[in-house]
């Protein structure tokens, strides 16, 4: 069965690149190359209605 890339899988995944480095971006993490971001976690919000 296939399943969803997780939290974790995404940062095994983003790790694995070269020059990649950890780091927060609006109180979340984020991964980044030198000064570009290039994947942030974004937290969970509930739907106005």
């Amino acid at each position: 069965m296939i399943r969803m890339a997780d939290r974790a899988d995404a940062r095994r995944i983003a790790l694995g690149l070269p020059e990649v480095s950890e780091g927060t971006s609006y109180c979340g993490v984020a991964w980044r190359v030198g000064k570009a971001t290039f994947v942030w976690e974004r937290p969970y919000r509930r739907r106005a209605h």
